[in-house]
């Protein structure tokens, strides 16, 4: 079994957050697609266009075109299709691969308006763009005053970097994900949560795991149930190789250790780390957590004046023993302007954390 480190740290709020590093593969390129979203009061949809497979020296281009409704939208890669009346807006991109380097995709982009308002136009725009698989950017919008019957007032031009497979068989193959999230604490006691998903490389799978509860230390009437937890959630998805290794694309969440009052939960969107790993099928592949080297979750309190406050200063807070034993007398959990602070970093020290993914060929 082999064994893959994957950092998760909880900072505070306005942290930069770092993005993983993905693998090439064999049997897979990388192409960019065009996602054209136009936006009503309703909502929005997309109509995509993926441009040829990014080949050095062959750039890549697409063409977009609207009438003067933005209800009127065409895409391709050669010229406005011929009607009546030519288009109102044309827009155009040119996308020319320059190489890749440690999993991120560089790629020199041209694009703009050669029609806009019925006027020919060259207002366009170079520039780099260094994406991995999954990224995308938003290279233009196009805005006009909602006109009944047509309520489109926005259209959205995306460009997202996506893996094709040179082999459609490859793009068909379907896995078994068998996952094991196991947790160990400094003493030993093991709690393990399990999965199964099906996985192929067509699309990216969410998944995610109970979450794992620790008591903490009582130091303020107001935190009531407060707890220390860990929940892993992420994304899977299985690549063949044209060799017979598979790439798993691995997305997991950064914040992974927190604090949490289970009577009020927040569930935010949570910023994730990437990774490829190689593998093979049929071997279990163990990816790690380490506790955070640094960092703190926080909760607010409710600010009832019946309830005895807690003034946090200069003195540290005395904890409970079996949170200290370490003999290091540091402050764990602490109440400070009304909210109750977790140091993980010193809560979850000497605990293991540990994904456990088996993949299994559906045949």
């Amino acid at each position: 079994m082999r064994t893959i480190f994957l950092s998760a740290m909880l900072v505070a709020p306005g942290a930069a957050t770092a993005t993983a590093q993905a693998s090439g593969s064999s049997g897979w390129v990388p192409a960019l697609e065009l996602r054209v979203q136009p936006s009503r009061p309703e909502g929005s949809y997309t109509q995509a266009f993926v441009a040829p497979k990014l080949v050095k020296g062959r750039p890549a281009t697409v063409t977009v075109w609207t009438g003067r409704s933005l209800c009127d939208v065409g895409i391709g890669s050669g010229e406005p299709m011929q009607v009546p009346s030519p288009p109102s807006n044309v827009w155009k991109m040119s996308a020319d691969y320059l190489g890749e380097s440690a999993g991120r995709y560089q790629i020199r982009v041209t694009s703009g308006f050669t029609r806009t308002g019925d006027r020919d136009a060259s207002d366009t725009t170079t520039q780099t763009l260094s994406l991995q698989d999954g990224d995308s950017v938003v290279l233009e919008a196009l805005n006009a005053p909602l006109e009944a019957p047509c309520q489109v007032h926005t259209v959205t031009f995306n460009a997202r970097l996506a893996m094709q497979a040179t082999d459609p068989a490859l793009a068909r193959a379907r896995y078994t994900a068998d996952m094991w999230l196991v947790h160990t604490d400094p003493d030993g006691k093991e709690q393990r949560e399990h999965l199964v998903m099906n996985i192929d490389g067509s699309l990216v799978m969410p998944f995610m795991f109970n979450r794992l509860a620790f008591p903490i230390p009582q130091v303020d009437p107001r935190q009531g149930n407060a707890e220390a937890v860990i929940q892993l959630t992420g994304a899977l998805r299985a690549r063949p190789r044209a060799d017979g290794l598979v790439d798993l694309d691995v997305e997991t969440n950064r914040l992974l250790f927190g604090l949490e009052n289970p009577d009020g939960p927040i569930r935010s969107v949570p910023t994730t780390v990437r990774k490829t790993l190689t593998i093979k099928e049929n071997e279990t592949t163990a990816v790690d957590f380490p506790a955070p080297a640094t960092g703190y979750s926080a909760i607010a309190l409710d600010q009832d004046t019946r309830t005895v406050k807690l003034t946090v200063g200069k003195v540290p807070l005395k904890l409970s023993k079996q949170i200290t034993k370490n003999g290091t007398g540091e402050d764990i959990v602490v109440v400070k302007e009304n909210k109750l602070f977790l140091f993980t970093d010193k809560f979850f020290k000497g605990h293991t954390t540990r994904l456990l993914i088996t993949l299994k060929p559906l045949r």
